[in-house]
């Protein structure tokens, strides 16, 4: 930190400590009970402390006590996380496709005073749309184009299209899809695969399978004497995604048959396939057989969800294995168990998550990337009561700030704090309020990035609670808006918008168009998302007009737009049309297609039509919009790839899962 800045961050941590005392806790740690022996050196049985009560004075830096092993990868903004889950929190097609009344007014917001209520018309494309106008248009667009980005949106706007068909009329669109994989550039048929398992038809996961297995059947669909890893992992993801999709149990146990074998069997040094096939086998939870958990009597992986827990057990546990097969079965498996009824996760809790606590205690062995994905995991299993349990991993997950050098494990067990305190157990959410004094702590005198992701942690607990119909604790967003008013530059101000906008903050709502009206461009984004969050409908103006002047700004505008689709700006499609068609900058047009695509809105479908197939248009600019047709003509609610991303590190991972040509940066 710059001598220049040590005042207002001072200010900070007054401002966000008054905030923390107004919970009035008698305790410092997160939980009430008698702190735990601490560790020693050697010692496998502490737990590494309590959180913030572990001993150490509040001017101990534990990195100098404790040493630090962090490193860094791509991935390790909080923007990064933001982007890969923001679809959770946005939930764009409820705003833009779904019949709604909006109520606007002369300065209050939704629920408050005078209303005047505006009907909208719903902009969902219908299924002859798709079947008539969009999907024979992008099967003849393939076969007549060359330019290979393309032809990968282009693949995986067919299935995505496809989708909104009945099953049994999916099948007519896999040979195209199949007919791919034997591509020359390698690029069109991982998308290929991708492509064949968004689609959901049944008939794809025997030919996903062979690809899988390097099988001479899967040979002879890439046209090559080997199956390339690379292809091999994408057939995985392919799998994964279908067995996710479908409710044939009988389907689902071949994919998790095949992905099982594939994380067996491999011994590649790359690792792709193993760690896709774990990533995959995360998302295709089997039917619970109701069995306890035994070494004798553990089904295998392919019959129950008991057998597919104790299969990625068993790999957590093997120090043999590859870190990167250890850590993915951690993520997978704390996957896995939040499919669980709520009774089963309190029978068989004790068993997993007292394993994945081992691996954040202060002296643990297990390498880092398994530590990073226990904390992610244990999300995942914990909840809010008094049991046992709950407060040990409570307790591991607070204490991962003193006890862990890794920056990324750190930020993933605040953000699995925040989602246990949040989520409801048998018997309430007693230790809410404790939770909120810990993540304030890290948010008043975190370090470096641990202050963005100590308020995002904020705005998961606030949202999170908020969906439940629990109350917030009011330290939250005051202390939040204390970091928004006193933020040290504009890349961490947005975090703290967009935690205002999850926590529904709406009395921080003149700071955030203070912030829209003044603050840098990269801040103005985040503050017009945070609004839209808030449905402040009289930011509607001054968001539009920011849009209007931004022209020159690809990201800046896809904040925009995805903002006034929040608020269900019915124009939005129009402004973006004619944006399109005023812009001379390449790399802004090919934001305003994302932006468009995002809206999800059936009108885009011709514009879109026109620039897949303009001669003017770069190649670039027609992938962007075939994606973005893709997107606008998918039945889901989500879009496809944020099928990967719970419970999925990407913060240790092959460019084949998080990379430049991976899963989670695919068109």
């Amino acid at each position: 930190m710059s001598p220049a800045n040590a005042p207002r961050y001072r200010l900070l941590e007054l401002a966000t400590l008054g905030a923390l005392c107004c919970l009035l806790l008698p305790s410092s740690r997160v939980e009430g009970q008698e702190p735990e022996p601490q560790a020693r050196q050697g010692d496998d049985d502490g737990d590494g402390g309590s959180g913030p009560g572990t001993g150490l004075p509040d001017d101990i830096d534990p990195e100098s006590v404790f040493g630090s092993d962090e490193f860094e990868l791509p991935g390790s903004s909080w923007r990064t996380w933001w982007d890969l889950n923001q679809e959770f929190f946005l939930e764009l097609r409820r705003h833009v496709q779904r019949p709604r009344q909006l109520y606007s007014n002369d300065g209050f917001f939704l629920g408050h005073g005078a209303k005047q209520q505006v009907t909208v018309g719903k902009h969902r494309p219908g299924l002859e749309d798709v079947r008539s106008e969009v999907l024979p248009f992008l099967l003849q667009t393939l076969r007549d184009e060359r330019a290979v980005v393309v032809q990968e949106a282009l693949l995986l706007a067919i299935a995505r299209g496809a989708r909104a068909l009945p099953l049994e009329e999916r099948l007519a669109y896999l040979e195209p899809l199949r007919a791919a994989l034997a591509d020359k550039n390698r690029a069109v048929a991982r998308q290929a695969l991708l492509a064949i398992g968004v689609l959901g038809n049944p008939e794809g996961a025997f030919v996903l399978a062979e690809v899988l297995a390097n099988s001479p059947e899967g040979r002879r669909q890439v046209g090559d004497s080997e199956v390339p890893d690379a292809l091999r992992a994408f057939a995985a993801f392919g799998l994964g995604w279908l067995g996710a999709d479908t409710e044939n149990e009988d389907v689902r146990r071949f994919v998790v048959h095949h992905l099982v074998r594939a994380a067996e069997e491999d011994r590649t040094p790359s690792r792709d396939v193993e760690v896709a096939a774990f990533v995959a086998l995360g998302m295709v939870p089997l039917e619970d057989d109701g069995n306890e958990l035994s070494e004798q009597s553990a089904p295998p992986p392919a019959a129950s969800l008991t057998g597919q827990l104790a299969f990625c057990l068993d790999v957590v546990d093997d120090a043999r294995r590859d870190r990167l097969s250890r850590a993915h079965a951690a993520g997978a498996l704390g996957r896995l168990f939040g499919a669980l009824e709520q009774d089963r996760r309190e029978i068989l809790k004790e068993a997993f998550a007292t394993r994945l606590a081992k691996s954040l205690r202060r002296f643990t062995p297990d390498p880092i990337a398994l530590r990073q994905s226990a904390a992610f995991a244990l999300g995942w299993m914990g909840d809010a009561d008094d049991d046992a349990i709950d407060r040990r991993i409570r307790a591991a997950l607070a204490a991962v700030q003193e006890t862990q050098g890794d920056r990324a494990t750190r930020q993933l067990a605040l953000l699995s704090l925040a989602r246990v305190a949040a989520t409801p157990g048998r018997g309430g959410r007693e230790p809410v309020d404790r939770v909120a004094r810990h993540i304030l702590r890290q948010l008043a005198r975190g370090k470096g990035d641990a202050r963005p992701f100590a308020a995002l942690a904020a705005g998961l607990l606030g949202h999170e609670l908020r969906r439940t119909g629990a109350s917030v604790p009011a330290a939250l967003s005051r202390a939040v808006q204390a970091a928004l008013d006193e933020h040290g530059s504009p890349a961490e101000a947005g975090a703290y918008c967009i935690a205002l906008g999850l926590l529904g903050a709406t009395e921080a709502t003149e700071t955030l168009e203070e912030q829209l009206d003044s603050g840098r461009q990269e801040l103005r984004g985040y503050a017009a998302l945070a609004l839209g969050l808030l449905g402040a409908l009289d930011a509607m103006l001054p968001i539009r007009a920011e849009l209007e002047r931004s022209a020159a700004t690809p990201a800046h505008s896809e904040r925009l737009a995805v903002a006034l689709a929040l608020l269900e700006d019915d124009e939005t499609h129009q402004r973006l049309t004619r944006q399109l068609a005023a812009s001379p900058s390449n790399s802004t047009r090919e934001a305003l297609w994302i932006a468009l695509g995002r809206t999800g809105d059936v009108r885009a479908i011709e514009p879109l039509r026109a620039a897949i197939r303009g001669e003017r248009a770069t190649q670039s600019e027609r992938a962007l919009a075939a994606e973005a047709l893709g997107r606008v003509v998918e039945p889901d609610e989500l879009p496809w790839d944020a099928l990967f991303v719970p419970g999925t590190n990407y913060r240790t991972a092959p460019a084949t899962l998080f990379g430049r040509q991976g899963v989670l940066d695919s068109p």
